[in-house]
């Protein structure tokens, strides 16, 4: 078996302000649920999200138990949500 790769994406607000050309949490969610190597765990940290991010990963991780989605209960630094990944 291939050994269990884990990918971690710290987010918060994932669709605000964002143009189509821009990159959001779904555009890059989906980047890695279309890669070859199925082995995966994806960790996510929403950092109180007030966009449809919240919505969007919650919808996510119903239809792939490969995403496990920790929504911060109080809005933590931005180099903490990366720890949190970690």
């Amino acid at each position: 078996m291939n050994p269990l790769v884990s990918i971690g994406i710290p987010v918060k607000n994932g669709f605000l302000d964002k143009t189509e050309k821009d990159i959001n949490i779904e555009k890059a969610l989906n980047s890695i649920l279309n890669q070859s190597y199925t082995n995966l765990e994806i960790i996510i940290s929403n950092n109180c999200s007030t966009d449809k991010t919240s919505l969007f990963l919650d919808e996510m991780s119903k239809k792939d138990k490969r995403i496990k989605i920790f929504h911060q209960t109080n809005q933590i630094l931005a180099g903490e949500n990366f720890q949190f990944v970690l």
